[in-house]
């Protein structure tokens, strides 16, 4: 019988020129930001996207602050 093979480790994604999204920002790239975090995906960084951000910022260990900059963005798109 042939060898099993050793799982391959699937890499991190990464993410790089996004625009770093707050409160009051809006476009497409929020709407992506909104289907990560299970927000309305209207484009407009509300309070409702606020607050489900600084929710996913904490349940994933990284910086609460509700802004969606490098860090945010690249843990994101590994949690999809």
């Amino acid at each position: 019988a042939a060898p099993t093979p050793e799982p391959v480790p699937t890499p991190e994604r990464t993410i790089s020129g996004m625009p770093i999204l707050r409160k009051g920002s809006r476009g497409k790239a929020v709407q992506i930001w909104q289907i990560i975090v299970d927000a309305q995906p209207d484009g407009i960084f509300g309070d409702i996207t606020l607050q489900r951000t600084k929710y996913f910022q904490q349940v994933h260990g990284i910086e609460v602050d509700g802004i969606v900059g490098p860090i945010s963005w690249n843990t994101g798109i590994n949690s999809i």
